[in-house]
């Protein structure tokens, strides 16, 4: 891969995952924590109804975020094909078969207007199907940890971090889809937040100022 692609590889992933941070920030920090009351559907009916506007837009975020994520795969293919053309495959695989499972989740949201009376249960489809694609997004960190760990370009501790934000993303949802609400997990949760977050967002920084530098 030439210099310039690699470069331009560099900057659709960054600058991709930087607008997905945010569009899914808005999209989850914000519109589901309004309007979303878990164990009270009477509640979370009567708030999507109030706040149809801001439920609808931020259904339509989840498509923003879902585009983008296939775009990244994308991206992140070309960006390490040549540290390891198979395992960038496999990674690349592992994100979109986590992008299809994230728009069987979005059909659920977008049921919600029709069907208010149960619009609780259809967001908690929507929240199962997604908590089983962050297993498999998990592993696709994983692979994506490992490409990175291998490349020449990229430093080790890049590596290092997102294969811990894969394995938490792995631990943090096998064990809603394994417990359920049967017990709290809100501990792991929060501290299993950090290597997530670090991992991605500052992996999405390094990679716009690879580019910056390359060009």
């Amino acid at each position: 891969m030439t210099l310039s692609s690699s470069r331009s590889a560099a900057f659709i992933a960054g600058i991709s995952l930087v607008i997905m941070a945010i569009v899914a920030g808005f999209a989850y920090g914000y519109v589901f924590n309004t309007l979303i009351v878990q164990d009270n559907a009477m509640e979370t009916t009567k708030r999507i109804t109030e706040n149809n506007g801001l439920y609808l837009s931020g259904a339509l975020a989840w498509v923003v975020v879902l585009i983008l994520d296939i775009i990244v795969s994308l991206a992140l293919f070309r960006f390490f094909k040549e540290t390891d053309n198979r395992l960038s495959k496999i990674s690349m695989l592992l994100r979109l078969l986590y992008s299809f499972l994230l728009a069987l989740g979005i059909i659920y949201l977008f049921r919600v207007p029709n069907s208010l009376n149960s619009a609780l249960i259809e967001v908690q489809h929507f929240q199962l199907i997604w908590s089983i694609g962050l297993v498999v997004f998990g592993l696709h960190l994983i692979a994506l940890g490992i490409l990175a760990y291998r490349s020449v370009d990229v430093p080790k501790l890049w590596g290092i971090l997102l294969l811990l934000a894969g394995v938490s993303y792995v631990i943090i949802h096998l064990s809603k889809l394994i417990f359920g609400g049967r017990i709290s997990i809100e501990l792991l949760e929060n501290i299993l937040s950090l290597p997530m977050i670090v991992g991605e967002l500052g992996f999405a920084i390094w990679l716009l100022i690879y580019a910056a530098k390359k060009s």
